[in-house]
């Protein structure tokens, strides 16, 4: 078997923690493995397979961030497109928060992180994890702290409890710098 079959194998068992944590054990920091699983996330397998691809992609991006060099233009298309799936764009935000996201894509991140939190259709989780990005873009860049404010704001009357939490940290953290 392949190693992209040895993969699927372990993806095809379900949408646990355990298969997550299979998939970590199979890729590890091995650079030519973390590229297979960024091709099934980004191919035409069968939605389940690639979204649980993602998740644990997402575990793999914290933990061995230099492994992501490579696929950037990937997780940004990603990102950008309207059609991926909610559990994969979820991923992609999850790991963007923790990670130093090169600067060469920081314009199109941040502008999809603000459709994102805008977006009052959008997955929680995917809101959450899209502030918090948008938070560290603006330790980057202070002139986009007002337009993280007004998102905040807006958001906060209609956000669920856990994202008001989220939402409402972050505007102290972004009253008290800026």
């Amino acid at each position: 078997m392949s190693q992209q079959q040895d993969l699927i194998h372990i993806l095809l068992q379900g949408q646990s923690r355990n298969t997550v944590d299979e998939t970590l054990i199979w890729a590890g920091d091995n650079p030519s493995k973390f590229k297979i699983l960024v091709e099934i996330i980004s191919g035409n397998l069968d939605q389940p397979i690639r979204d649980r691809a993602s998740w644990a992609l997402s575990y793999i991006a914290v933990d061995h961030p230099e492994l992501l060099k490579y696929h950037w233009d990937t997780f940004t298309k990603l990102l950008l497109n309207k059609n991926t799936s909610s559990p994969i764009k979820r991923n992609l935000v999850r790991f963007m928060q923790e990670v130093i996201i090169p600067a060469k894509y920081h314009g199109q991140i941040t502008t999809r992180c603000f459709e994102l939190v805008n977006d009052n259709q959008e997955d929680i989780a995917i809101r959450a994890f899209a502030l918090t990005v948008l938070a560290n873009m603006v330790d980057l860049y202070p002139e986009l702290a007002n337009e993280l404010k007004n998102s905040i704001e807006e958001l906060m009357p209609y956000a669920s409890a856990g994202l008001k939490n989220r939402a409402g940290k972050l505007l102290q953290k972004l009253e008290k710098k800026w």
